[in-house]
């Protein structure tokens, strides 16, 4: 696979990962079952929801 589509499907990974993330975020699910489940950092997972209130 060239440098460019592996880019564009880790580029779909994260994206699809986000939309998970925000998904749970907005069930109320907590962060810290989130953070486990995703193995993003805290901080990461609050990134991701700041992005979204734009």
């Amino acid at each position: 696979m060239s440098n460019f589509a592996e880019r564009m499907e880790q580029r779909g990974r994260k994206q699809e990962q986000r939309r998970l993330i925000l998904g749970l975020l907005k069930a109320g699910a907590e962060i810290s079952l989130i953070k486990e489940a995703s193995g993003l950092s805290e901080e990461e997972i609050e990134e991701i929801r700041k992005g979204a209130e734009v």
